[in-house]
Formats: C-alpha cells, sequence, structure tokens
C-alpha cells in the first residue's frame, strides 16, 4: 500500500471516528503544507492533501504577487482563498465571496488567513471590483 492510500484511509477512519464534529488537521502537502484547516465528515480528503483544485493553484502561483488584490467569487470553503492570502502576502488583500449560507458558515470556521476578508454578500463583490481594475489571466 503506498503514502497516499495509507492516508487516505487514516482520513476515511478518522472520519467515522468524528462522526458529526470537527478536528483541526495539518495540511500535508502542496503550497499551503502545514497551514491549519478544520476537517469533518464532510471534508473532502484532496484540501488536507494540498491537492485541491490543483490548476487553480499553479494558476494562483503563477500570476499572484505579494500587493495584489484578489477577488474570490464563490470561495466554497476557503482553501484558494488562503492560498491567494499566502501568496499576496501583508501588502496583499483577498476578499472572498460565498453566496451559500452553509459555506460561507464553514468560511468562517476555518482558519483563512487574517488578510482575507469574507463576504456572504455577492452586492458587495460588485461593489468593490469597481474600486480596481479586474483583470482576466489567459494560460
Amino acid at each position: 500500500m503506498n503514502v497516499r492510500k495509507a492516508q487516505a484511509a487514516g482520513l476515511q477512519l478518522l472520519k467515522t471516528i468524528i462522526g458529526g464534529k470537527s478536528v483541526t488537521v495539518t495540511i500535508l502537502g502542496g503550497p499551503l503544507k502545514g497551514y491549519k484547516w478544520t476537517f469533518d465528515a464532510t471534508s473532502n480528503n484532496e484540501l488536507i492533501f494540498g491537492m485541491w483544485e490543483s490548476n487553480m493553484q499553479s494558476i494562483y502561483a503563477r500570476y499572484l504577487r505579494p500587493g495584489n488584490v484578489v477577488f474570490d467569487l464563490g470561495a466554497h470553503q476557503g482553501f484558494l482563498a488562503m492560498l491567494a492570502g499566502r501568496l499576496v502576502g501583508d501588502e496583499g488583500n483577498v476578499y472572498a465571496f460565498e453566496a451559500s449560507p452553509t459555506n460561507f458558515e464553514d468560511d468562517e470556521k476555518y482558519q483563512i488567513e487574517q488578510r482575507v476578508q469574507l463576504y456572504n454578500d455577492p452586492f458587495r463583490g460588485l461593489r468593490l471590483q469597481r474600486e480596481y481594475r479586474v483583470f482576466q489571466f489567459n494560460s
């Protein structure tokens, strides 16, 4: 059994043990390795392995620099917002928007970077975007 399969089996066992509760675990790989994440029975194992949306992680790593401003529209559980916060540093800002009340509550409980501001109002996002030049990157 390879290491990844053993880790996945361990996470499945942890999900069974904790049931509806949540625990804080350390992200095991990727650019957020070592960061803390709140893990529960609904968590995707890819988050803990640091592999969640790896294509987007690559785009973020390629284009985001310290001091940038990022809008994460549809932040889901905040994993990419956390990565953006790490990449833009203290000089940058991340505005993460999540319209789903359930996901927004999850975003609030995750230990997202201090420089990430969470919003549950998508219209606030539209107002903020007018204050900044918004770029679309083509890879």
